[in-house]
């Protein structure tokens, strides 16, 4: 009896924290939305820095190229060309990314190019790749290392081993650096050729513009969690029916015995006995009946009330994307 009790009560604990779970994710979704639309804002003032802080919080979350186009951005206006410069690397090569904002991206790292340096590493397959202590990527990797020009300490950490050199760079220099393990074991080397984009000309005061708000809401976990729960919850009504029957069952038999006659002492083992059980069936009816209508009930509420991530869609046809110009700000619309 304990048994089935305990199986009902972690069923409904584990759904419950699924539910919770799912809210939670949707409220990671909103606030990230949130900081994302506080970016947009601080950049349309021209408060790059502040904006930039908004983005890294936002893109930890929503992982959008629009948002990361936004940080790239920001980035380059507040003084951090290598971090803008590795930011539209990303956004260059994610297959997601529109066509515009490629193109974008590839006129402003035209621009980065020249205020920063690169090294295309060479190194055995799997090594971390260092600059300055930081690991920045691991081998092989396809594109170049950008960093700030300067005398800049290369390394590379595999199982233990390490390597390391310096070197000394210009503003918009291109250069290959190949790092071995001194008397390692023989390590596999890809060679990666230097496929940075390069275009004809810089282009000022692009655009920030915010992503499209369309999210795509999956329904399977909601169905999952609110459809368990709420056969938990009938199981548990059912249950609760069961012991109401028991305890029927236990009430007519103490006063089967008390009638008799041959037992009316609360010494009497049989007497005791029945009602001892009628008072614990009493009690796992009212705990299960309680318990399995909040499940049903939760349930319900979980298959009928819309997750929050879904109140952020458009509500009609018509999308408008507010779009942040070097002088205006401007409405963009679609059907």
């Amino acid at each position: 009896m304990n048994t089935t009790l305990c199986a009902v009560g972690l069923a409904l604990a584990l759904t419950a924290s699924s539910a919770w779970a799912q809210d939670q994710a949707a409220i990671e979704h909103r606030n990230a939305q949130a900081r994302f639309d506080e970016g947009l804002t601080l950049a349309n003032r021209g408060q790059y820095e502040e904006a930039r802080v908004k983005f890294v919080q936002a893109y930890a979350v929503l992982k959008a190229p629009d948002v990361l186009y936004n940080l790239a951005v920001s980035e380059k206006k507040s003084a951090h060309p290598v971090e803008s410069m590795r930011h539209f690397r990303t956004l260059v090569l994610d297959p997601r990314s529109p066509a515009d904002l490629v193109g974008r991206s590839k006129k402003f790292m035209d621009d980065l190019g020249k205020l920063t340096a690169h090294v295309t590493v060479h190194a055995p397959d799997g090594a971390d790749i260092l600059v300055d202590g930081e690991v920045v990527t691991r081998a092989p990797t396809a594109q170049p290392v950008d960093v700030l020009a300067g005398r800049r300490v290369f390394a590379i950490h595999l199982s233990g081993n390490e390597a390391t050199r310096d070197i000394s760079l210009s503003n918009g220099e291109s250069t290959d650096l190949t790092l071995v393990f001194p008397g390692g074991p023989p390590t596999t080397t890809t060679t990666s050729a230097n496929t940075s984009p390069t275009t004809d000309r810089a282009t000022a005061n692009l655009p920030v513009r915010a992503p499209t708000p369309q999210v795509q809401v999956n329904n399977a976990p909601k169905w999952i969690a609110g459809g368990t729960l709420a056969a938990v919850g009938v199981a548990g009504l059912v249950l609760g029916g069961v012991f109401f029957g028991l305890n029927q069952r236990a009430k007519s038999d103490a006063e089967t015995l008390a009638s008799s006659g041959s037992c009316t002492s609360l010494s009497c083992t049989d007497l005791a006995d029945a009602r001892d059980r009628q008072a614990t069936f009493k009690t796992l009816s009212a705990v299960t009946v309680i318990a399995g209508s909040a499940a049903v009930a939760a349930g319900a509420a979980i298959l009928i009330w819309p997750p929050s991530s879904q109140k952020m869609q458009s509500t009609g046809g018509l999308r408008l994307t507010p779009c942040m110009g070097g002088t205006a700000f401007e409405i963009m619309g679609a059907f």
